[in-house]
C-alpha cells in the first residue's frame, strides 16, 4: 500500500483554468503537501499524460466539453487500472455520476464547492485502496 503522507502524483482535469490554478495552489499553499499536481484542460490531453507517466490519482471535473469526466475516468481505468479515480462535480446526484461510482469507474465523488481537508482525506483513502 502506498504511504499517502508522502509525495503523490496527481492529475487534475478541468476546462476552467481558474480551477486548475486553484487546485495547484491548495495543495502547495493551503495543505502544504509536496505532491506534484499536473493539470490538463480536456480529456484527450489527460489521456496522453496518463499514457506517458504513472499517476497515483486522476481527479476530473464531470462537465467538460468533448469528453465528460466519467468517460475520461473509464478510459483511465483501462489504461492505468491501479490509478485512483475521483470525480469533482456540482451535480453529485447526476445519474451518470452515481452510475460511475456504482460501477467502479470513479472511486469517489466530491461535490463542488469542495473543502481542502475533505478532498485531501478522500484522495488518501482512494489511493490507499488502489495500491
Amino acid at each position: 500500500m502506498r504511504d499517502t503522507d508522502n509525495h503523490l502524483k496527481i492529475l487534475y482535469v478541468d476546462d476552467e483554468p481558474v480551477n486548475l490554478r486553484l487546485m495547484r495552489d491548495v495543495f502547495s499553499m493551503v495543505l502544504k503537501r509536496p505532491d506534484a499536481v499536473v493539470t490538463a484542460t480536456n480529456g484527450d490531453d489527460a489521456l496522453r499524460l496518463v499514457r506517458d507517466g504513472a499517476f497515483d490519482v486522476v481527479i476530473s471535473d464531470q462537465r467538460m466539453p468533448g469528453m465528460c469526466g466519467t468517460e475520461l475516468l473509464a478510459r483511465v481505468r483501462e489504461v492505468s487500472p491501479r490509478c485512483a479515480r475521483l470525480i469533482l462535480t456540482g451535480y453529485p446526484s447526476d445519474e451518470e455520476v452515481t452510475e460511475a461510482l456504482r460501477s467502479g469507474i470513479a472511486q469517489a465523488i466530491v461535490s463542488k464547492p469542495w473543502k481542502a481537508k475533505e478532498l485531501e482525506g478522500t484522495i488518501k483513502t482512494i489511493v490507499a485502496r488502489s495500491h
